[in-house]
């Protein structure tokens, strides 16, 4: 049984909630009090701190929930199972993170957020104890908010503010911008490329729409080598602007900054990110090639990563029909990466005729995107195979046996014809082209369609 309590005047030195606390009055924590909350902590009424500390230790999610602000003093947050925020939670003195993320819904960022208020502070952050959702600001003092997603801390900082009730909020997205319609291959001449991984928010909620900030980075930014390109890029509503880089510190795999970086007009919660003003920065995630080659009557399936994000697993897909895709191999991805990576699987019973294939990559939020789809003709008997096919230019003709090969247009024309065994690879410009492999008494036509 939850307990519930419907206040009007309370003043306790100390109170041990077991399960719940609901507050549908006026509640006051003074100073030397101690509260500790196993369950829920709900308020309708008034929850203000002159004082004293709360202590949020259950040993399962609780939830921060009610129409009004839950005002405290002194808070320690102790649960691994985390504190779902679906309330205003301000902070006057310290916010202590022993244990334990605060969740908040970023689309309720105007009514679900942590507000520390003017003075106060935070410890213990890390990347598995951290605000995962919206943080705001308020006060004139310089400020690091500790935000982040998943497993990944991701502060941005901002300078003193000019004035005390000046307010900033920001919160933290660990996706590719596209994600969200922030199209990052749409930039200002003079960027090369802009991060496909992460981006922040900062708006000014009240005061000033100038500030200047800092965003920090790590190995989980995909790919930074050469923090002297980088810059910060602000996303216009139509394009990425090139905001500068203020200066840089730390290494490259942690806890590097961009400094001193202005936003001018901050105040419609665009979002900020990473760019690069040259490729030695390879921050958007890529899959190099995916191919299907037909060895020995098996599909050796091999594909490669530049870098990796978030990156939980790949799924090998294949279909007979070009439609219904079902799969047929998982492979662990490498989570994040800055590196080449090289993987390869086997279809060891590919069906007779054209076999399709496509890979699968899933995020650990579930968000996942496919390659492009690759195919393979498999003969009755070891014939011709032909890879990849669609192609962007090069196509491999692979014989198992010793046949003529000949290569035509779509109108029909004769292109090429040769005696051939093992594999002939062809550069061909865009369109259709037909093969034709004739070996002993058999003959095997092959469709290719070729588009750079």
């Amino acid at each position: 049984m939850k307990s519930i309590l419907f206040l009007t005047c309370l003043i306790p030195s100390f109170l041990f909630s077991q399960e719940a606390f609901y507050g549908n009055g006026n509640f006051y924590i003074f100073p030397g009090a101690e509260m500790g909350v196993f369950g829920d902590l709900g308020n309708d009424g008034t929850f203000q701190s002159t004082g004293g500390t709360v202590y949020l230790v259950g040993a399962s999610l609780q939830n921060i929930t009610g129409s009004s602000p839950v005002n405290i003093n002194d808070l320690i947050l102790n649960n691994s199972n985390n504190i779902k925020l679906d309330n205003q939670l301000e902070i006057i003195n310290v916010f202590t993170f022993t244990n334990g993320k605060v969740v908040s819904d970023r689309s309720d960022y105007t009514s679900q957020f942590v507000n520390f208020l003017a003075g106060a502070s935070y410890s213990g952050v890390n990347n598995s104890k951290f605000v995962d959702g919206v943080v705001r600001k308020t006060g004139n003092t310089a400020f690091t908010f500790p935000v982040g997603q998943y497993s990944d801390w991701q502060a941005i900082s901002i300078d003193a503010p000019s004035g005390l009730t000046d307010s900033y909020t920001a919160y933290y997205n660990w996706t590719d911008p596209l994600n969200d319609s922030y199209d990052p291959l749409t930039f200002q001449a003079g960027i090369n490329n802009v991060s496909r991984c992460e981006y922040w928010i900062l708006n000014p909620t009240s005061g000033s729409p100038d500030i200047t900030f800092s965003l920090n980075f790590d190995t989980n930014s995909c790919g930074i080598t050469d923090p002297n390109d980088l810059i910060v890029v602000r996303w216009t509503g139509t394009e990425w602007e090139n905001l500068g880089n203020g200066g840089t510190s730390g290494t490259n795999e942690d806890g590097i900054i961009i400094k001193g970086v202005t936003c001018s007009d901050c105040g419609v919660f665009n979002p900020i990110t990473l760019g690069s003003l040259t490729s030695n920065n390879p921050l958007p995630i890529e899959l190099l090639n995916f191919n299907a080659v037909l060895n020995n009557r098996q599909v050796e399936l091999t594909w490669q990563t530049a870098s990796e994000h978030n990156n939980d697993y790949f799924t090998v897909e294949r279909t007979t029909d070009g439609i219904n895709f079902e799969p047929l191999q998982y492979v662990d991805g490498a989570g994040n990466s800055n590196s080449l990576l090289n993987y390869s699987t086997i279809d060891p019973n590919p069906a007779n005729g054209y076999t399709y294939y496509r890979l699968k990559q899933t995020d650990f939020d579930g968000a996942f995107d496919y390659s492009e789809i690759r195919s393979v003709y498999l003969g009755a008997t070891d014939e011709l195979s032909v890879y990849p096919n669609p192609s962007t230019g090069i196509v491999n003709f692979t014989a198992q046996q010793e046949g003529l090969f000949s290569l035509f247009t779509s109108e029909g024309k004769l292109i090429q014809e040769n005696t051939i065994s093992g594999t002939v690879s062809l550069s061909l410009a865009s369109g259709m082209y037909l093969a034709r492999f004739s070996s002993g008494n058999k003959q095997q036509l092959i469709k290719i369609i070729v588009s750079h």
